[in-house]
């Protein structure tokens, strides 16, 4: 993370920056708006769009306890299909908006305008651009558009057992078969680790038998040499007695 805003650093330490793998100034703020659209599923649009007036906040009752802890939320209406959705905000997505209302300039009022657009966005096209360079950097082999962040959100969240109608209410679909589809994809997900075991219990494991260790064994020829002839004799007449 930067240390400072972004916005005050000398070209010298972009620079260093960029030798040492790290986001541009253009980079940075698209993977910021683009992780939010991971932890919302908004579309490009949407995000574009997105300004102060959208987060809502209420007061819900926490489980097991008759307190009441302030919630955030996004209520907005979808660009492409006019549905009114409402997405409660996972920690990681506030921490995004509040990074970036901490790095205003010094003069702009600490009051936040209700039609002021959260992000600073760039077209589509810049956006996948940077974002093809941001996988490199973090070492994904992956074809990745801006796209991938609603898919991304709406896989894990089935995968991790949310209902797939409250996935349905806050993607803003219309139809539930549009949902399913990524119930397949999460089934095609599971198949995939099923296939990956069923290797592993192919794979029979290397056991390399380790060679028993010797016994010793004395020279029966040495004892017979130091043994009474009295004994020997005793010993052979047993011997016979018991063959």
């Amino acid at each position: 993370p930067l240390t400072k805003p972004m916005k005050t650093l000398s070209p010298e330490e972009w620079a260093a920056r960029k030798q040492n793998q790290q986001p541009t100034p253009a980079e940075y703020n698209v993977l910021r708006y683009f992780l939010f659209a991971c932890y919302t599923g908004l579309r490009f649009q949407d995000i574009r769009e997105l300004s102060y007036e959208h987060i809502k906040t209420r007061l819900v009752q926490q489980q097991d306890s008759n307190q009441f802890e302030e919630k955030h939320y996004i209520d907005i209406d979808m660009h492409k299909t006019g549905f009114s959705v409402k997405i409660p905000l996972l920690q990681k997505a506030q921490e995004l908006i509040q990074y970036n209302t901490k790095n205003k300039k010094e003069n702009q009022k600490e009051k936040k305008e209700k039609d002021q657009k959260i992000f600073s966005t760039i077209s589509n096209q810049k956006t996948n651009k940077h974002l093809k360079d941001i996988m490199k950097m973090a070492g994904i082999d992956k074809k990745i558009t801006f796209h991938c962040s609603r898919h991304t959100f709406a896989s894990i969240s089935i995968l991790y057992g949310l209902p797939q109608k409250f996935v349905q209410n806050i993607l803003g679909h219309q139809y539930t078969a549009t949902t399913e589809i990524y119930s397949h994809i999460v089934d095609d997900y599971l198949f995939q680790h099923i296939d990956t075991l069923n290797q592993k219990k192919e794979e029979k494991p290397s056991i390399i038998k380790q060679a028993k260790p010797q016994k010793k064994t004395d020279n029966l020829l040495e004892k017979l040499i130091h043994i009474d002839p009295n004994k020997l004799e005793k010993l052979i007449h047993l011997a016979e007695v018991i063959s």
